[in-house]
């Protein structure tokens, strides 16, 4: 699977991404919001990842193409 998505060796770095994607947001709007936050961090091997869309490459920049090799035990 193949998607685009912005990259991080560290999951402080991409934690610190996604503060700034919330303060950049708004998010959350109060303490007990639903929202609390825009996206998620993934962990794959040894990479964090955030899922790119519109929004997060605006504020994050350009994303990277990111590849999952899925492998199924039969």
């Amino acid at each position: 699977m193949e998607f685009k998505a912005h990259i991080f060796t560290s999951s402080k770095a991409a934690n610190e991404a996604i503060q700034h994607i919330n303060k950049s947001l708004g998010i959350p709007v109060s303490p007990d919001a639903i929202t609390q936050n825009y996206t998620i961090v993934e962990q794959h091997d040894k990479l964090y990842i955030i899922r790119a869309d519109e929004t997060t490459e605006s504020i994050l920049g350009e994303s990277q193409t990111f590849e999952i090799i899925e492998t199924y035990d039969i």
